[in-house]
């Protein structure tokens, strides 16, 4: 029956026949009481049955205010607007999302709504979850384009873990240990005072190692440190001395541990198992992002040094001369550039054969090293030639240096327990006054150690 404002007119008959019939839960209420809810909402709200003998307060359940004030407007201005999806929080408090398909009727001469309630929690679980698996991915895809922008481990390091705490909603403290020998030592760390850099583990005192009796092969969650025995002795710098819970994962490079991530809290039993599942995704991209970065990072060293000497080659060092030549210019410094010939290598391969030739070369690079800075630059640009750039404002100082090793080198290159005769030539240019461009000051310092050559032959 329709009433004047063509509303529809509920009657207690309607409502029996209603949950005979309809499935789904239904509920009449409006923002002060709910009137009636059939067999299935009274599941949905944990009740016991439907039959109502007095009414129940609409907040007993529905504790939304902004859900309550617009049902306020609907039912005051008679008009179907769209309702937001809101909550219930059940007998058991379990708190639970809805939609809901409505009319507004007349029920004992006043306004309610009669509506459908659509259990969405677990849809709009799995959005929830899809999104959070989107930034986690997001976050991992940021540190695997770093690797090729990054020259420093240390700095891909810090921003895995970083993005890994900003990955897990209740993070806020973490530490990245690599192990080095039977020991852990922390290579990036966040939320703990600067102590912890010089904080080190025993391999058998890591977390990772006592929740998995020494396995250290899958993620653990430690709900409670202070039950599990043991914690850092660190604090950290967000208002709490120690750590109370841990989320910690085994790195694993080639097939052994490299290292392990701690996702730390000052709350016990701050992850849950949805943690665990992101934080095994981010396993296996740190993983990846690590073993792309060692191997990129293997490539670029072969690639910039020689392979016996592990000097750097003529590629690196001409492509460092530039950086050099910008900060000579920039500071009004001066820097020298050097090469190093040996004099007889091609005897030595000829008479002891070419492996003791390397060790004489070895022996050679050995004290060549000894006269370098550390910001001097050593390179090997042919089989016996070598070159160097040195800093320093006495270019005598240089010479005298280079002289003076040239001199005791014939007394430290043995075969067979037998001195070799060895040495080598040197010619040496200076930039700004021999020339600007690499190609200038390489010319005039090779041409000077020919002509160094040619007066020992003679």
């Amino acid at each position: 029956m329709l009433c004047k404002q063509n509303l529809e007119i509920i009657t207690e008959s309607d409502l029996i026949i209603l949950n005979k019939f309809v499935s789904t839960p239904l509920i009449l209420f409006n923002c002060e009481n709910i009137a009636y809810i059939n067999d299935n909402c009274s599941l949905l709200f944990g009740c016991n049955n439907s039959n109502i003998q007095e009414p129940i307060k609409t907040k007993q359940f529905f504790m939304d205010d902004k859900f309550i004030d617009g049902i306020g407007k609907i039912l005051e201005s008679g008009e179907n607007f769209k309702l937001t999806d809101t909550y219930i929080i059940t007998v058991n408090l379990k708190k639970t999302f809805i939609k809901l398909d409505y009319k507004i009727v007349l029920y004992k001469s006043n306004k309610y709504i009669l509506a459908h309630l659509f259990d969405i929690t677990e849809k709009l679980n799995v959005q929830s979850k899809l999104m959070k698996f989107s930034i986690v991915r997001n976050l991992m895809l940021d540190v695997s384009q770093s690797i090729i922008k990054t020259e420093d481990i240390s700095q891909i390091y810090q921003l895995i873990l970083n993005n890994a705490i900003r990955a897990l909603e209740k993070a806020k403290i973490g530490t990245i240990f690599i192990k080095k020998d039977d020991i852990f030592k922390v290579v990036a760390h966040a939320g703990f005072s600067e102590e912890i850099l010089g904080f080190q583990l025993n391999i058998q005192d890591a977390f990772l190692y006592r929740a998995t009796d020494g396995k250290m092969d899958t993620i653990k969650n430690i709900g409670d440190l202070l039950t599990f025995n043991s914690y850092y002795p660190i604090k950290t710098t967000l208002g709490e001395e120690y750590i109370k819970s841990s989320l910690t994962a085994p790195i694993n490079i080639n097939n052994s541990i490299y290292g392990m991530i701690n996702i730390d809290s000052v709350e016990v039993n701050a992850f849950d198992d949805d943690d665990i599942q992101y934080m095994a995704f981010m396993k296996n991209c740190i993983e990846i992002a690590i073993s792309n970065f060692l191997l990129y990072e293997e490539r670029i060293y072969l690639a910039n040094h020689d392979s016996l000497t592990k000097l750097y080659n003529r590629f690196y060092i001409e492509e460092k001369f530039e950086k050099c030549k910008d900060d000579a210019l920039r500071n009004n410094v001066t820097f020298y550039l050097v090469i190093f010939d040996i004099d007889n290598l091609k005897d030595i391969n000829d008479k002891y054969g070419h492996s003791e030739g390397d060790l004489a070369i070895l022996k050679i690079v050995d004290e060549l090293k000894k006269i370098t800075n550390k910001n001097d630059i050593l390179a090997r640009v042919g089989g016996d030639e070598f070159l160097g750039i040195f800093y320093d404002e006495n270019k005598d100082f240089i010479l005298n240096k280079i002289e003076s090793s040239l001199r005791d080198i014939n007394n430290k290159i043995k075969v067979n327990n037998l001195p070799i005769s060895c040495s080598f030539s040197f010619g040496i240019s200076t930039f700004g006054k021999d020339g600007n461009t690499f190609k200038e000051l390489f010319k005039i310092a090779d041409y000077r150690m020919y002509l160094l050559k040619k007066d020992r032959i003679n």
